[in-house]
């Protein structure tokens, strides 16, 4: 800890936390942390999975790592196995853990669902966006009354329109369309909705707003906010505020410029935020998003002929 904190030397902090490990390979809890340093030093997520499940008996032990276990899966796009390992443990609480497990959870549903819509399934996509907004009492934590659901709103709007419940996709854009406390992620889902519904002016504006918001956030000094429900992001190994604040506010910038249709500008950012945070799921999942999109444009170019 000291050599990460203290000494800058991510190198010799690796190396001490595997030496503990290997004279003590029973401790669930180095095991935990040690994956959280491994993340901390920017270790790709496949390598840190396949390390934790080389002991996923310790990594049964503890709700903490079973969760960071289960967001390894949704990023490695193994989120059926993530979601059934979510609802096949009961969670408690824990200090500095609050929002942790129920992300995952949505998290999963999300990916099942958008990996139902390309093959086609509209209805499991459905299914699945609609199991994400309700949180079984074994997740150990409720829907707090302030979370934003608009992508759901928005992919469930997608479904729908899929099924051709045109009815039910314009209640869903309806909802994700609905003013927000603040300029968000959530924005970004806010603008394509009225996108959809024929809102053009005020999407634009929403996208433009989310672009300045982010670049003033990029000018920001970032600071804690010691008054938050908790800090799991500062428990163990100390973060970078200004590389954090910097990684948040490109994402904001790539989802305007992604919304606003600069895909090239968007595909950029979000380049620069996975070099910076390799963790980053967001970003990976646009760049995956983008590249599909590109895919299917190259797939109904029509084919030209030389005459």
């Amino acid at each position: 800890i000291a050599e990460f904190n203290i000494h800058s030397n991510p190198i010799r902090a690796l190396q001490c936390y595997a030496a503990a490990f290997a004279a003590n390979p029973s401790d669930a809890r180095l095991l935990y942390e040690w994956d959280q340093l491994k993340k901390r030093v920017g270790m790709m997520p496949a390598e840190r999975l396949t390390a934790l499940d080389r002991h996923f008996e310790l990594v049964s032990q503890r709700d903490d790592l079973v969760v960071e276990y289960c967001t390894l899966l949704n990023q490695c796009n193994d989120s059926q196995r993530a979601l059934d390992l979510l609802l096949s443990r009961r969670f408690c609480p824990w200090e500095g853990g609050e929002g942790l497990v129920s992300t995952q959870f949505v998290q999963a549903h999300m990916k099942l669902g958008k990996a139902a819509m390309l093959r086609g399934d509209a209805a499991l996509a459905l299914a699945h966006f609609s199991a994400a907004r309700c949180y079984p009492h074994t997740l150990g934590e409720g829907k707090h009354l302030l979370t934003l659901e608009r992508d759901i709103d928005y992919s469930s709007a997608r479904a729908a329109q899929m099924l051709g419940d045109m009815e039910s996709a314009d209640r869903y854009d309806r909802a994700a369309a609905d003013p927000l406390p603040e300029v968000s992620r959530s924005s970004y889902f806010q603008a394509l909705a009225m996108r959809q519904i024929g809102l053009h002016d005020a999407c634009d504006r929403i996208l433009k707003d989310l672009r300045n918001s982010a670049k003033d956030r990029l000018q920001a000094e970032p600071k804690i906010d010691y008054f938050a429900t908790s800090l799991p992001n500062f428990l163990l190994f100390e973060d970078d505020l200004q590389k954090r604040n910097e990684i948040e506010s490109l994402f904001l910038l790539g989802l305007a410029e992604q919304g606003l249709g600069n895909r090239t500008s968007a595909q950029n950012v979000f380049l620069s935020v996975v070099e910076k945070d390799v963790n980053h799921m967001g970003a990976h999942d646009q760049l995956e998003t983008i590249d599909r999109e590109i895919e299917h444009e190259a797939v109904s170019l029509p084919l030209v002929t030389e005459r």
